[in-house]
């Protein structure tokens, strides 16, 4: 059974420690609260808003956020499987310690952010935009990057490895600390 709980404005509250299950939350705004511990699963979380917000100790499985947008928001030391975010826009925020498998970030645009000890596998790339970025050790496995765009991001020890590469834009800075292996 799916319970609707959409259009939820929460800002500056403790939401910590709770478990949802089966639920939408889509067209809410989260700003600048306690989220610790939180946990999702089979959520959809799309077209939504979040700002200010730390991710690191939430659980998200199984989750859907289509045409979300994410602002300053902290994505550290997390495991994310079936994450799905297809067409949305994270801005400012911090990618590290992560891993995500079987995931959709197709048609998203990642704005200024710092994507660090990262990695996809398995995961749907496709029409992705990174712009003003920052890769540092981040690896994508049997990734789908077709039409994928890296826009004046800069970036070390990366490598793409078994991916789809069709019409991948990279700029020759970057394309220097990337390493191509059957793709």
């Amino acid at each position: 059974m799916s319970l609707n709980k959409n259009n939820i404005k929460i800002k500056n509250k403790d939401r910590s420690n709770k478990d949802y299950e089966d639920l939408s939350f889509k067209w809410s705004e989260y700003d600048t609260g306690n989220i610790e511990n939180l946990k999702f699963k089979k959520c959809d979380i799309g077209e939504s808003n979040y700002k200010n917000l730390n991710f690191s100790k939430v659980k998200l499985d199984n989750i859907k956020c289509f045409n979300s947008n994410f602002y300053n928001c902290n994505f550290s030391n997390l495991f994310l499987n079936f994450f799905d975010s297809r067409d949305c826009n994270f801005e400012n925020c911090t990618f590290e310690n992560c891993t995500f498998e079987n995931s959709c970030f197709r048609g998203s645009t990642l704005t200024r952010n710092k994507i660090i000890n990262v990695s996809f596998a398995d995961t749907d790339l496709k029409k992705i935009n990174i712009v003003n970025s920052e890769l540092i050790n981040t690896s994508f496995v049997k990734v789908d990057l077709f039409m994928s765009n890296f826009k004046s991001t800069i970036g070390e020890n990366i490598k793409i490895q078994e991916s789809n590469v069709f019409f991948i834009k990279m700029q020759e800075n970057l394309k220097k600390n990337v390493v191509f292996e059957k793709c």
